[in-house]
């Protein structure tokens, strides 16, 4: 892994530590599994205006796999975990926890 590469796992890790201040309230108003279909949702529909956009098509052909694993540990799991602690645990500590989302992401990928 290059210094780039890096820079942008971090660059990911701040901007997705930053959604920890909404998290508490997201809960508190669509309950945890209501918060975390309403985050996929929402990452679904940036991608598709994203690469219509870029004019890319979207087509993982047959890595797939990879990515669903990828996905359901690090998204899903820690989402769902997340969402159902938060109003337990505090802004603090879910802070540090969405923040290491993207590490997880890059050690299991």
């Amino acid at each position: 892994m290059n210094a780039r590469q890096v820079g942008y796992y971090v660059a990911l890790a701040l901007i997705w530590g930053v959604s920890f201040t909404l998290i508490v309230r997201v809960v508190a108003v669509f309950g945890w599994v209501g918060a975390v279909s309403l985050r996929a949702f929402a990452a679904c529909v940036i991608l598709g205006v994203l690469a219509f956009a870029t004019r890319r098509k979207l087509d993982f052909g047959g890595a797939w796999r990879p990515l669903a694993i990828v996905g359901s540990t690090t998204v899903a799991g820690q989402l769902l975990g997340l969402s159902y602690a938060a109003p337990r645990i505090g802004t603090a500590m879910a802070a540090i926890i969405v923040g290491t989302i993207p590490l997880f992401s890059m050690v299991i990928g």
